[in-house]
């Protein structure tokens, strides 16, 4: 796979998923307890979420700086959204909703750290140009 197409491809999976978490964080409450993501299951995909999110982020980033910036940017999308229900909704703004965010940043950003794990991802998303693909 070439290059052009790998950044094609991370375009397009890291806007999917953007997208996704802010369709799904603006689903109304019945919407939300319909596909279960409340209880530990609502902890889970908040950390789960974001962080992919910083994953797909930090995919970019060139240096460990630039890592830290974009996991920064992914806590800073889930606090942006939080603002937002709170806006839309009128509902309480949810702190522990911003912690989950950020714990869900900074484990990827730990993860990102691990050369190996780095590499599973990459393989994983389809960014590596010797694993074959279909």
């Amino acid at each position: 796979m070439s290059r052009a197409h790998s950044s094609r491809r991370l375009r397009r999976l890291s806007v999917w998923w953007v997208l996704t978490l802010l369709i799904g964080s603006m689903l109304p409450a019945r919407a939300k307890i319909a596909l279960g993501t409340v209880g530990m299951a609502h902890d889970a995909v908040h950390v789960a979420a974001f962080g992919g999110a910083a994953v797909l982020l930090m995919l970019w980033a060139r240096t460990r700086l630039q890592e830290l910036g974009l996991a920064v940017m992914a806590l800073a999308l889930g606090a942006g959204i939080e603002v937002a229900q709170r806006m839309v909704t009128d509902n309480a703004l949810e702190w522990t909703d911003i912690q989950l965010d950020a714990l869900g940043a900074m484990v990827a950003l730990l993860c990102m750290q691990f050369r190996s794990i780095r590499r599973m991802i990459e393989i994983f998303v389809g960014l590596d140009d010797s694993f074959p693909s279909d």
